[in-house]
């Protein structure tokens, strides 16, 4: 996983490499630290959950934000076990069900309500997250 880091102009042209409290405080935010919360379609794309929760674990180690990985609990707390990862930054989202990658975007939104995928728009709609990642069906998350 890669940890990419904004690039923000300055005057006379040039950049600055800055962490995301200092992008925040620069376009308006609170200068107060607040970690950025990011659900995670941890059921979604090839080779998932294994990929996305050492994904997810090896980014917890690294980066100043809580991990939301919306699943298959028991699938995620097994793989939980073999990678190192800060705790104090995974949480885990049960959900029922994975939408397939070749099934119709809105007749299996409509279908799987509690899938990992629409569970993990959910948190972002609600406010709990900041960000969604996903790598499962492309329709389907830009539908939900």
């Amino acid at each position: 996983m890669h940890v990419a880091w904004a690039t923000l102009p300055r005057t006379g042209g040039k950049s600055k490499r800055s962490s995301l409290t200092s992008a925040r405080s620069r376009f308006g935010a609170s200068s107060a630290h607040v970690p950025v919360n990011i659900a995670i379609d941890a059921m979604g794309g090839d080779d998932a959950p294994a990929a996305i929760v050492q994904g997810a674990c090896e980014a917890s180690l690294i980066i100043e934000a809580i991990l939301h990985l919306v699943g298959d609990e028991a699938a995620i707390k097994a793989l939980l076990k073999k990678y190192p990862h800060d705790e104090a930054r995974i949480r885990i989202i049960a959900s029922d069900g994975v939408i397939p990658m070749d099934a119709k975007p809105r007749d299996a939104l409509a279908a799987m309500p509690n899938a990992s995928l629409p569970m993990a728009v959910g948190l972002c709609a609600r406010g709990e997250a900041d960000a969604l990642v996903s790598a499962g069906n492309t329709g389907a998350v830009i539908l939900a």
